[in-house]
């Protein structure tokens, strides 16, 4: 699982952005998307029959659950992932392939950016999941909430990180909501939405924590900016929502 760029093998904390822009891609043109679009290959591993054309699932939400995946093996007893995968070196270029590589991967440490990013991946997969496979959604529910819980424990420094937590709690609330507005409008990861969503638009925190409607690179320090796929679910969700914080 997961994706990695240019061209070595390595899958680091700034790669965490790619199943969250494609969980939202896919949400807001789920009409687009269909099961068997793309031919991909079946990737078959023990928490899915397979993911891949022809096992019902949409192509495009396939590809977002594999790169899902990856946090999925990385994700600790404590509800902490680990912060990806990297060797010492990087692979030959132009000789090396994925398939023949040679060296030894490792894995980092858990930072509260990838356990944040992680948590809201694992709750937007189960909501989009749901419909295709309701007893896979529920454990990667369980996993987002899991998460929560660690990156609240005091565990790890989440100081600066409101833009991930913003997008985990958004998560957490849309998959956790009944329907019923007085019930949704006093949900804990409603609640805590709202708090981040508050300090980051009005509060002006400063650089790096402005708004970046595309792309924006994390480096090691894991700050980055308030990107459009961390609270684009608000904007088109059916369920109860509370502008009144502006």
């Amino acid at each position: 699982g997961g994706y990695h760029d240019a061209g070595d093998f390595d899958r680091r904390p700034m790669h965490t952005i790619i199943p969250i822009h494609f969980l939202n891609y896919y949400e807001i043109m789920k009409e687009k998307f269909y099961d068997g679009q793309y031919n991909i290959p079946d990737k078959f591993d023990k928490s899915y029959n397979t993911l891949g054309s022809g096992n019902g699932i949409p192509d495009f939400l396939d590809e977002a659950l594999w790169g899902v995946l990856l946090y999925e093996y990385l994700q600790q007893d404590d509800g902490s992932v680990m912060s990806g995968t990297e060797a010492n070196a990087h692979p030959g270029y132009g000789s090396d392939s994925a398939s023949k590589d040679k060296m030894i991967y490792g894995t980092w440490a858990p930072t509260g950016h990838v356990c944040a990013s992680a948590t809201g991946m694992f709750a937007h997969s189960s909501r989009l999941l749901k419909k295709y496979d309701s007893i896979k959604a529920a454990e990667l529910l369980k996993r987002a909430e899991k998460g929560w819980e660690f990156l609240n424990s005091g565990s790890i420094n989440i100081e600066g990180l409101e833009s991930q937590l913003l997008y985990s709690s958004l998560e957490l609330y849309l998959a956790t909501a009944t329907g019923n507005n007085e019930e949704d409008k006093n949900n804990k990861y409603h609640k805590k939405f709202l708090e981040y969503l508050d300090f980051l638009f009005n509060k002006n925190p400063g650089w790096p924590q402005q708004f970046k409607p595309g792309y924006l690179a994390v480096g090691w320090d894991n700050k980055q900016g308030i990107l459009s796929p961390y609270f684009m679910g608000y904007l088109i969700t059916d369920k109860y929502t509370d502008y009144t914080w502006k």
